[in-house]
């Protein structure tokens, strides 16, 4: 039921998004032409995430999604593309 609800709000045209589900489930989905591998770190209030172009693809945008599970002291999400900051798309509610 979720996955198709979260599949509803996805934006195809975003190539990173936030999509928030109640109070403590948030995804990340991102959309790529490159094979990306992803850490995640928790740093008191902040979660970041870390995205890294481990190779570039065939021009196909690849689909990822990530559940992340947060806790009250979660206040900030961070992601990060090779390194460099980078600002969510679209961010959005099921």
């Amino acid at each position: 039921m979720v996955q198709q609800e979260l599949q509803n709000v996805i934006d195809p045209t975003a190539p990173l998004q936030l999509i928030n589900e109640g109070e403590d489930i948030a995804y990340i989905v991102y959309q790529f032409e490159a094979i990306v591998a992803a850490d995640i770190e928790e740093d008191g209030e902040t979660i970041k995430v870390n995205l890294n172009v481990a190779e570039e693809g065939n021009d196909v945008s690849e689909q990822t999604i990530y559940k992340l599970t947060l806790n009250e002291d979660h206040e900030i999400i961070e992601v990060f593309v090779d390194g460099e900051a980078t600002p969510i798309d679209v961010v959005s509610r099921i």
